[in-house]
């Protein structure tokens, strides 16, 4: 029963990482949202470098450009 309890408990231990997404410094009600080593973690390592941004600015898509 204790090794269950520890499985679930390190199962939920990873800290989740929130990140607002904004536009001209408004929230847009989105985030990115990720732990440490996944996929999506190792992505903005690679865009932003070792320390993450606290909120992403995010530019509408024009298709017209």
């Amino acid at each position: 029963m204790n090794k269950i309890f520890n499985w679930f408990k390190n199962l939920f231990k990873e800290e989740l990482i929130i990140i607002p997404l904004v536009r001209d410094g408004i929230p847009t009600g989105q985030w990115v949202e990720c732990k440490k080593g996944d996929e999506t973690y190792i992505k903005l390592l690679k865009i932003y470098g070792p320390s993450l941004p606290k909120q992403i600015e995010v530019v509408p898509y024009n298709e017209e450009k």
